[in-house]
């Protein structure tokens, strides 16, 4: 759609949104104001400010939203500068805002974006789930997200603990850009233990989106609504552990009441994967996420035809599995276990020939090595 307001009208509402306790304007409930639309191409601030209290009855003072502005592009400078990325800002009668916010009952009247602004044209997939996951739980993100880079989908999630940084982390290390959306502006990163992963999250092509500008802090209120954009703007949500009365449920909520698809992975014993409270939402929505064979996923990938979904350059391996192999692979694909578990389901095989096949497997890339220890399946993309 055509842009329907100026630069100089979006400046203003941009300095309006700086002044008020709500930081954003529904710009639904202004668009059924006719009177509104003059506001959209007033060019002189003075005229802007008339007019502003003359149709919609709110009084501001041109002296504070012009010193609104001026801080305003201090800290955009100030956080182009530190995180070595563009700060663009969109607005929801511009050209470029993403068709799906517009079709919230609520939708932002601006969105802050630090990073490849490109990705919002792109499909997305949203990934969510509990702040403390299980080992499974992470496992399972990362096959998730190995999934949507094999489609050539964003990853998008909330930025949190848990599953969420799971999700971004695996993105990056695929080497894929992913879509992570803040609960507050961006001097005041939330939570502050993933500042760090900022840096990666852009190198590799990937976006930071916020509704709030640059100096807001992230309220207690503003995870609910940062988890309607998670719901929108991906094509499906998936969900990854969650307790009752947590923020994935809300975004699930939020999922269902905007028509989207909620994927519950396939796994062989839900409980071990589920925390109590997912599995009433799996029992309201029957599992679509269909794997393919993961034999098949791996002989896909390290096929030399395949040129997208390639291994990463350091575990790329052009091998051929021995049965035993293959069948560890098969096995661990689906939950993590340790080496006394394998000996006893293994125990058709010699000792020595299944830790052979460990070691050769850990070292291509092909396994993941964790704590306990445990081995588990590497996703791979």
């Amino acid at each position: 759609m055509p842009s329907l307001i100026n630069p100089s009208s979006q400046k203003f509402f941009l300095a309006l949104s700086l002044s008020l306790k709500s930081p954003q304007l529904n710009p639904k409930k202004l668009m059924g104001n006719l009177r509104f639309e003059n506001l959209l191409w007033e060019e002189n601030l003075e005229s802007w400010v008339y007019s502003l209290k003359k149709l919609l009855g709110i009084d501001a003072s041109q002296e504070t939203l012009e010193k609104n502005l001026e801080v305003f592009e201090q800290e955009r400078r100030r956080i182009e500068n530190e995180f070595k990325a563009p700060y663009q800002i969109q607005c929801f009668f511009d050209s470029h805002y993403p068709n799906s916010l517009r079709s919230l009952r609520y939708p932002p009247f601006f969105i802050h974006l630090l990073g490849s602004a490109s990705l919002l044209a792109k499909p997305m997939v949203s990934i969510i789930g509990t702040r403390q996951p299980t080992l499974l739980g992470q496992i399972e993100a990362k096959k998730m997200v190995a999934l949507a880079r094999s489609k050539e989908q964003v990853v998008v999630s909330g930025f949190a603990k848990g599953i969420d940084r799971c999700a971004h982390e695996e993105s990056i290390r695929l080497k894929a850009p992913t879509l992570a959306i803040l609960p507050g502006g961006f001097k005041f990163i939330y939570p502050k233990s993933n500042l760090t992963l900022i840096p990666r999250l852009i190198e590799s092509g990937g976006l930071l989106l916020s509704e709030y500008p640059p100096q807001q802090q992230a309220y207690r209120s503003h995870f609910a609504l940062r988890n309607r954009l998670i719901a929108c703007l991906g094509s499906k949500v998936i969900i990854l552990e969650a307790q009752k009365r947590s923020g994935t449920q809300i975004t699930a909520r939020y999922a269902i009441e905007l028509g989207k698809e909620i994927w519950i992975p396939r796994v062989e014993e839900p409980p071990l994967l589920f925390q109590e409270g997912l599995l009433e939402i799996k029992t309201l929505f029957p599992n679509t996420s269909e794997y393919a064979h993961p034999l098949e996923v791996f002989q896909k990938m390290a096929s030399p035809e395949n040129s997208s979904g390639k291994l990463d350059p350091e575990t790329r391996c052009d091998v051929d599995l021995t049965p035993l192999e293959s069948k560890l692979y098969e096995v661990l694909y689906y939950r993590p276990l340790s080496l006394e578990s394998l000996l006893s389901q293994f125990s058709q095989d010699s000792p020595l020939a299944l830790r052979s096949a460990l070691r050769k497997l850990t070292l291509l890339g092909i396994l993941e090595k964790h704590p306990g220890p445990l081995f588990s399946s590497r996703p791979l993309a």
